[in-house]
């Protein structure tokens, strides 16, 4: 971990690039605000200033609580958050952000916690980047959160990439892998239509070899039912088949649109101001095409 000094020196130096143009608060710079560049020096981050802009949100009159750690979010951190009283503190959580509860004056305080010598806790102000004396300590009980920057482990339970994996065949293999249910009773139904199918010229060969001939009247009657009923129940299994396919096609559509949103919502600014909204929509709107498959007759085709 760097020193104390150097670390403050470059909080203050990205809090200079920050705070005239207002991306750290248009109207009151919050003990947050001033709390982010502090926390970035002490988490040892060497990202652009750019960065920080792109992930702050947008011509905010002060940042809260939930902005600082949804701006440490964008900027690729996980966080962890526990209730904790100071006098308890494991300096092993160090560096972090703890948020002071209950009293008007400490209601929107900021203060960055480190490590110092020994067992010794340094404890800055994010007001004024001052050191705070152990004794007004005593007793705080708050909230930390802890920064860490994503691995591969976060990464694997993040609630949003776990549904994407690098292989497409594997995405698409995890989506459609709920829906196997549907697959099944789809073949199965389209096994059976298609031997009713055959009714009807089943019908017309006994007729004209066992009807006709003997000029069976009863066995008529019975081949006649039969045949009703064998139109009857394929075109039901039709429609129950129609109707699966359907159910499928929808959900698939809306999983995929809500998963590709989701994803462009976390995508960094940069990325996204490069392309127009028209293009973004139609990289949706083209996944309608998986709907009008598994609904339409290609996806019938396909099962028969």
């Amino acid at each position: 971990m760097m020193a104390h000094e150097e670390m403050l020196q470059r909080a203050a130096a990205l809090r200079q690039i920050l705070e005239p143009p207002g991306w750290l608060g248009l109207k009151r710079i919050s003990s947050h605000a001033r709390a982010l560049p502090l926390m970035l020096a002490a988490l040892g981050w060497n990202g652009a200033a750019n960065r920080v802009c792109e992930a702050l949100p947008h011509m905010a009159d002060s940042l809260d609580r939930v902005d600082l750690i949804n701006t440490m979010v964008n900027l690729g951190f996980y966080v962890q958050e526990t209730e904790i009283c100071l006098a308890h503190f494991d300096r092993r959580l160090a560096p972090c952000l703890f948020v002071a509860d209950g009293g008007q004056d400490r209601e929107d305080t900021a203060l960055v916690l480190l490590t110092g010598p020994g067992e010794e806790n340094q404890v800055f102000d994010a007001a004024d980047d001052s050191p705070v004396p152990p004794e007004r300590l005593r007793g705080l009980r708050g909230t930390i959160y802890r920064f860490t920057p994503l691995t591969t482990e976060t990464l694997r339970n993040n609630r949003i990439t776990i549904n994407v994996p690098e292989s497409p065949w594997a995405w698409f293999r995890l989506l459609t892998r709920r829906f196997d249910a549907i697959f099944s009773q789809a073949f199965l139904i389209s096994t059976i239509i298609n031997v009713l199918a055959l009714a009807s010229s089943l019908f017309v060969m006994v007729v004209y070899d066992k009807v006709i001939g003997s000029h069976s009247l009863e066995t008529l009657k019975f081949l006649v039912g039969g045949a009703l009923f064998a139109i009857s129940a394929e075109a039901a299994l039709r429609y129950l088949r129609a109707r699966s396919l359907a159910f499928f096609g929808v959900r698939v559509d809306a999983i995929v649109s809500t998963t590709i949103f989701e994803r462009l919502m976390y995508l960094p600014p940069r990325l996204i101001e490069s392309s127009s909204i028209p293009s973004q929509v139609a990289r949706i709107k083209d996944f309608d095409s998986i709907r009008d498959f598994f609904s339409g007759g290609a996806g019938i085709s396909v099962l028969e």
